[in-house]
């Protein structure tokens, strides 16, 4: 998933994206598809880039499936090829990976790590934790972000990343009105 507007109440099928956001996508499939072929993974199948509601914000997000007997008990080395992907990292990896530690001086924890099951009852699925939330004694802590590009303006990235964070600011208010 890579690409994030508010709805702003038209249906999921007529959000129009912005060369920005479909360039973020693309980075993250292209990134997801060359991992696969690594992998030696060419039976999959992929749909999308596709819209994804999600509250009162939409996604752009493509799926990616195939057989796990590909992975011939692999699953966590696969997962380790995989994560972390250019929506959280940046491209190149490595190159960027060092680049946000060297900037960020706080543990992001669960932020931007992986979760799901693995091998339950034949079946392994595994996201990214894009948005979390932290509940400690006296307050919460949310966790949220937007994907930068060369496209992006810092304006629209910081408003993005406010409107994610008013879903889980919205999960917060309902516990106080139920």
């Amino acid at each position: 998933m890579a690409g994030t507007q508010k709805l702003n109440g038209i249906p999921v099928e007529d959000v129009q994206w912005k060369r920005k956001e479909l360039e973020e996508q693309k980075f993250v499939t292209d990134f997801i598809e060359e991992r696969l072929n690594r992998f030696g993974i060419a039976d999959y199948t992929k749909k999308g880039p596709v819209s994804q509601q999600a509250a009162n914000l939409v996604h752009l997000k493509s799926v990616f499936s195939f057989n796990r007997d590909i992975l011939n008990g692999k699953t966590g080395e696969f997962i380790s090829v995989l994560h972390p992907t250019p929506s959280v990292c940046g491209l190149p990896r490595r190159k960027a990976y060092e680049y946000i530690n060297s900037l960020e001086h706080h543990n992001r924890e669960y932020y931007t790590g992986f979760l799901g099951t693995v091998n339950v009852d034949n079946d392994t699925r595994v996201f990214v934790n894009l948005r979390c939330m932290k509940v400690l004694k006296n307050h919460f802590a949310l966790f949220m972000g937007a994907g930068i590009t060369s496209g992006s303006d810092p304006e629209s990235e910081w408003e993005e990343t406010n409107q994610k964070m008013m879903t889980m600011l919205n999960v917060i208010n309902s516990l106080n009105n139920p």
